[in-house]
């Protein structure tokens, strides 16, 4: 393993770290949201339009993280197999 591939180790750890941070704020936020809408409503099936846009957002982004992150996990393995 050569400088390069050691470089781009170091950037997608960061990466991978930073990704999870935000993975889990996002999944925080719409729980908190959902938490805050029922709660004000007191009702399931009513719903505060802002915080329901919210709450699916943060689940939205969420998800899209977590496949990024099984994407970087990939490419990392492929650097550190030998591509």
């Amino acid at each position: 393993m050569n400088q390069v591939d050691k470089s781009e180790i170091i950037k997608i750890n960061k990466s991978l770290k930073i990704r999870t941070i935000i993975l889990y704020t996002c999944i925080g936020i719409a729980f908190v949201s959902m938490f805050v809408d029922i709660s004000m409503t007191r009702n399931i099936f009513r719903h505060i339009g802002e915080l329901m846009l919210v709450s699916l957002f943060a689940f939205g982004y969420a998800i899209y993280n977590d496949y990024a992150i099984k994407r970087l996990n990939k490419q990392k393995k492929e650097i550190l197999n030998g591509k």
